[in-house]
């Protein structure tokens, strides 16, 4: 699991995290998009400045991951597999965007392809005295799991959960002949 905090935006410490950028074919929004993608370089810098006081990577690691978003790469590749994101916001003074697409924005700075990605969002209704984003990220599909309880999954996925963990309970499959 990966946890870190982004704290306000790129433009001040207190100030709240930007939503996602929507465009459609013939929007171009010049303004917002320098913004928006200064707000990612921004996300990403918390991401790597957790790995690396966690000691998950080294300064020259660090370094490099960081330049290397400046060309466009994404911290985080395609796994080929499900994973979760969990954040939690706290709203600094004036206005702030929808949670879900601060979501939004966060999974777009972070993962090289989000169509496996699974999470949450929740925030303090409470405006604060600074903007802030806690962030929990899980790789593994096994740290999952056991973070959940089985009794919170669907019936037939705590079915499929059981049926992986106990191989007596997956139907043996019979040969039939055509006699």
């Amino acid at each position: 699991m990966i946890n870190f905090s982004i704290h306000g935006n790129h433009e001040s410490k207190h100030g709240n995290p930007l939503a996602k950028a929507r465009f459609t074919r013939r929007q171009i929004f010049a303004g917002y998009a320098d913004r928006y993608q200064e707000w990612l370089e921004y996300v990403r810098g918390a991401f790597f400045d957790a790995l690396h006081k966690g000691g998950r990577i080294s300064a020259r690691q660090k370094f490099d991951g960081e330049h290397l978003t400046f060309t466009g790469k994404k911290p985080i590749p395609n796994l080929g597999r499900k994973t979760r994101m969990e954040i939690f916001i706290t709203w600094g003074p004036g206005q702030h965007a929808d949670p879900e697409n601060v979501f939004g924005s966060i999974a777009d700075a972070l993962f090289t392809q989000d169509k496996l990605l699974a999470g949450s969002f929740d925030f303090d209704e409470r405006i604060g005295t600074g903007g802030r984003v806690d962030v929990r990220i899980w790789l593994s599909p096994d740290a999952e799991e056991s973070k959940r309880s089985g009794s919170s999954l669907h019936p037939r996925a705590r079915l499929k959960v059981e049926k992986q963990r106990d191989p007596l309970l997956t139907p043996k499959r019979r040969k039939v002949s055509s006699a």
